[in-house]
């Protein structure tokens, strides 16, 4: 999977979604470029583009499941 493309994509479509309401005429395709990088654990748009082939490849599968955590699925965090 090309993990930048999944990111880029994602993020023209909420641009797209943002467009589509009321409010979109001050968001543009670079404020929800870094709203997806910080959303996926990233500092900035530039820092998503920078990391490595794995750690974005992690933070596609943390995107599309929510759920997922260091214990698994749903599995509540690990107390020590």
């Amino acid at each position: 999977m090309d993990t930048l493309r999944y990111f880029k994509d994602l993020a023209k479509a909420q641009h797209r979604e943002f467009r589509g309401s009321i409010a979109s005429d001050s968001v543009g395709l670079q404020r929800v470029q870094h709203l997806v990088a910080v959303n996926a654990g990233y500092a900035s748009w530039d820092a998503l583009r920078g990391a490595s082939s794995a750690d974005r490849d992690l933070a596609v599968a943390m995107t599309l499941e929510p759920h997922l955590c260091i214990n698994g699925f749903g599995a509540g965090s690990f107390d020590v």
